[in-house]
């Protein structure tokens, strides 16, 4: 856990990517890379400008942990995310899993292919998916509870 003195709710945007590189331990470029490639989706403001949870804080290093010591890669952790079955947990309907490109690939988690579009949005970071995945991402236990592995 993130240890500091302010009082703010671990979900409250608070920190830029600078500050949030330097409190985990990594260049603002990883952070735009875990970004880009769908780890993470950090809050933008009107102007663009990212900015960091405590929860996004501990989340990548959570991903640091599992590239360092469970030997994962991004792409490794990508692949895992995207078998999270959103469909199930979100309730869809026939018709709307049928219409998803979540549900009809695996490119990558669902919230990188939100819509079809390949866009997430400030919207995408409360989903129940992105913020269930992040809170229970431990790889046997996904595995076993989504693919009955």
């Amino acid at each position: 856990m993130i240890n500091n003195t302010k009082k703010y709710a671990k979900q409250e945007p608070v920190f830029p990517i600078g500050v949030a590189a330097k409190m985990v331990g990594v260049s603002s470029s990883t952070l735009r890379v875990y970004e880009a490639r769908g780890l993470l989706i950090p809050f933008k403001t009107k102007k663009m400008m990212r900015l960091f949870t405590e929860e996004d804080l501990e989340w990548i290093l959570y991903i640091r942990f599992l590239i360092k010591h469970e030997k994962l890669s991004v792409e490794g952790i990508r692949r895992i995310l995207s078998l999270i079955p959103c469909w199930k947990i979100m309730k869809c309907t026939t018709e709307d899993r049928n219409n998803c490109a979540a549900y009809v690939t695996n490119d990558g988690p669902c919230w990188t292919l939100h819509n079809g579009n390949g866009t997430c949005d400030n919207e995408c970071r409360s989903c129940e998916v992105y913020r269930g995945a992040r809170q229970a991402f431990d790889t046997k236990k996904m595995l076993s509870k989504f693919t009955n592995y």
